[in-house]
């Protein structure tokens, strides 16, 4: 009897209602007065673990909810950053190439033989170098310039930019063609 009452506990804990347990007894071919007293027992084993802990819930769903917000709000602000962009300082057509040309300015953030990044109030772009046209480098500033400047290798990081001037080829692919350093 005692591993009977131990088993109806365990069913209750699991959820099970005595309605439920008493059929499942009944099936088994218990008598009816081990069902009738082992049911009076029903009504006085703690049902505490059967309820839903709505705690536990509430705080799987606040986690859940700010996870997602997380991850919403960082691509939200790679889109705005990618929307923040340099801007161009000019755009014309070149005289002798009839090609688009676009000036840009500010400081190089960072510089390899394949790109060079510049930034300018908290924005920044990155510009492709080509090797077949390597850009020609000059020292003044935009409209009073000595221009080319040899330099040994390509300018330091934190160098401040007069003009950068991105050219796009007739093949659409689009380069550095020329920077003025500021003499500072």
């Amino acid at each position: 009897m005692a591993d009977l009452n131990a088993w109806i506990q365990a069913q209750q804990k699991r959820g099970y209602t005595k309605e439920q347990i008493n059929a499942y007894l009944a099936r088994k071919g218990y008598a009816k007065s081990n069902q009738s007293s082992a049911a009076a027992r029903l009504g006085k084993v703690n049902l505490k673990a059967s309820k839903p802990n709505y705690r536990l819930i509430i705080l799987a769903a606040i986690a859940i909810a700010g996870i997602v917000s997380l991850l919403l709000a960082d691509k939200l602000q790679g889109t705005a950053q990618s929307e923040e962009q340099l801007l161009p300082i000019s755009k014309y057509v070149g005289n002798t190439t009839g090609r688009p040309v676009e000036i840009y300015s500010g400081t190089i953030s960072k510089i390899s033989p394949k790109s060079i990044t510049i930034a300018s109030n908290g924005r920044s772009k990155d510009f492709p170098i080509s090797k077949e046209n390597p850009p020609k480098f000059g020292v003044g500033v935009l409209g009073n310039s000595t221009f080319p400047v040899e330099l040994n290798g390509l300018p330091n990081v934190g160098k401040e930019v007069t003009a950068l001037f991105l050219l796009t080829s007739s093949s659409g692919e689009r380069y550095v063609s020329g920077i003025i350093i500021s003499p500072r």
